[in-house]
């Protein structure tokens, strides 16, 4: 995958962002020359303490239903018992 990162990004108009950062864009859209300096997009930001769920999650490697293989979610909370998806948010069932 990283490979594949690499490559995609020597192409001068892709950006990976999160979806926070999607959506700052979207509410104030910028052309491509000025992406460079768009803020939202720097990777300077830190975070506070504060906004740190915690400092070492559960790794839970639980099954999925929808992908049928092995899937790993990191979590503040205890593993639920199913890994969680639409109409299952929380993995009860």
């Amino acid at each position: 995958m990283l490979k594949f990162m690499k490559e995609v990004l020597k192409q001068p108009d892709v950006w990976f962002v999160t979806n926070w950062q999607a959506i700052q864009w979207i509410k104030k859209p910028k052309p491509l020359d000025q992406l460079h300096g768009f803020e939202p997009w720097n990777c300077r930001k830190r975070f506070d303490k504060s906004e740190i769920a915690c400092s070492i999650p559960n790794v839970c490697k639980l099954h999925s239903r929808v992908f049928q293989q092995d899937r790993y979610l990191y979590t503040c909370s205890k593993c639920p018992q199913k890994y969680p998806w639409i109409r299952n948010e929380f993995g009860l069932e």
